[in-house]
């Protein structure tokens, strides 16, 4: 987990002499109301999205957030007057914070082809893409590949009403886990180093998400090699996939999913192009632009043009063990 889900945090920095100091500006993550904003927000502060209700939730901007960072691909939800930057939490993603290593011993090694996170929830078909399940099963079967649906979450089915698109999708797909055969379903949540052998040990990572804000998912992959075949739908995530890192399908809607259309296909040519790419390079390709320093060092050029401090590294002010490694 990069940082723990609270509404806001706080920065910490490098100045301009290198030394490691605690900072006014704080970052807004979910969408808090105007009061909320003037009473826990400091001035100056910037607002890393990183929740996808921003794109469903209309909140009113207050002077105390200098700029937005989003995932999204296009700003035009939020307001004019605001800097904005293309920046997310998962940029910062980084081994010397989430376990990378290619361990001698690896119990999951040769069991499963690839592994797919999300929650068994009506959540799990707005958010996480599940309604798509039968078509990852004929797509995946096509090519002879086991893959593993890990459920780390029963969260969020009482949120959306029963009357729902997702809920019917949720109902008949849930319905139909055993008959996906080439499958195997596991409810657990994992710690870190379980993912990593996890990983390590498939040939890809299916992240067929739609209203999900750049998960980290999809950059720890990276950063331990492992490709990601992503949802072109996807809200945000899509500007760490290409050709070097991995490779988009076309997904469906839970509508779509309950009026029988399907698109296996495009997910089939997708995989096959994913399982393709030189993984002892995907890693370094993700590094050139993101990374732990890459982003602190871009995250203190976005509160430097608000503030006009000059700053030389900025993080969240649980990374200070990190940050101060710098100096």
């Amino acid at each position: 987990m990069l940082v723990k889900p609270d509404s806001y945090k706080k920065l910490v920095a490098i100045d301009a002499n290198g030394k490691f100091i605690k900072i006014p500006n704080m970052v807004m993550r979910k969408p808090l109301d105007s009061i909320s904003q003037k009473n826990k927000i400091s001035h100056n502060s910037v607002c890393i999205v990183c929740d996808y209700s921003f794109l469903e939730k209309r909140i009113t901007w207050t002077n105390n957030i200098g700029a937005i960072c989003h995932p999204f691909k296009k700003d035009n939800i939020f307001p004019s007057g605001i800097n904005k930057f293309l920046f997310s939490e998962s940029d910062f993603c980084d081994k010397i914070l989430t376990p990378a290593h290619d361990p001698q011993k690896n119990k999951w090694k040769g069991k499963y082809d690839f592994v797919y996170f999300s929650i068994d929830s009506v959540k799990g078909v707005k958010c996480k893409g599940l309604h798509m399940l039968e078509m990852i099963y004929l797509a995946t079967s096509e090519l002879g590949l086991r893959g593993l649906v890990i459920f780390y979450s029963l969260q969020g089915t009482k949120k959306i009403k029963s009357n729902s698109v997702y809920y019917e999708a949720y109902k008949k797909i849930s319905s139909r886990y055993a008959k996906l055969k080439n499958i195997n379903f596991i409810r657990k949540k994992y710690d870190q180093k379980s993912l990593n052998l996890i990983m390590k040990a498939v040939k890809f990572v299916l992240v067929p998400s739609i209203a999900d804000a750049s998960p980290r998912i999809i950059t720890e992959a990276l950063v331990r090699n492992v490709p990601v075949v992503l949802n072109s739908s996807i809200y945000g995530g899509w500007k760490y996939i290409d050709e070097n890192t991995g490779s988009f399908f076309n997904g469906i809607s839970a509508k779509e999913y309950l009026e029988k259309k399907d698109n296996y296909s495009s997910m089939k040519i997708s995989i096959e192009k994913a399982m393709q790419i030189d993984k002892s390079n995907i890693a370094a390709h993700f590094y050139r632009k993101y990374g732990f320093y890459n982003s602190a060092r871009r995250l203190a050029n976005i509160i430097n043009q608000i503030d006009g401090s000059k700053y030389l590294f900025v993080s969240f002010e649980e990374w200070s063990k990190k940050l101060k490694k710098i100096t």
